[in-house]
């Protein structure tokens, strides 16, 4: 009993897509490795509370932060710069 293969054509699919989906790592956490770094975090401090690799903590340190960003969440920072 040969016939044609039924498949379904629509399936109904929720994706959601991210800003970060093609940035590297060090991008997306270079925010939070230069907040850490202020705060007086060394590399492997930082490595082991984000739990990644130094030198991705070394690129994220490398990557330019807008620094007007870590004053908005550390405010106390402000006489540092």
């Amino acid at each position: 009993m040969e016939g044609p293969i039924r498949t379904i054509s629509l399936i109904p699919v929720h994706i959601k897509i991210s800003c970060y989906q093609n940035l590297p790592i060090y991008q997306v956490l270079a925010t939070k490795i230069g907040e850490l770094k202020i705060l007086g975090m060394s590399i492997e401090e930082i490595s082991g509370r984000l739990r990644i690799n130094r030198k991705t903590v070394r690129k994220g340190l490398a990557h330019k932060v807008d620094i007007s960003i870590l004053l908005k969440l550390h405010p106390e920072l402000h006489q540092q710069f």
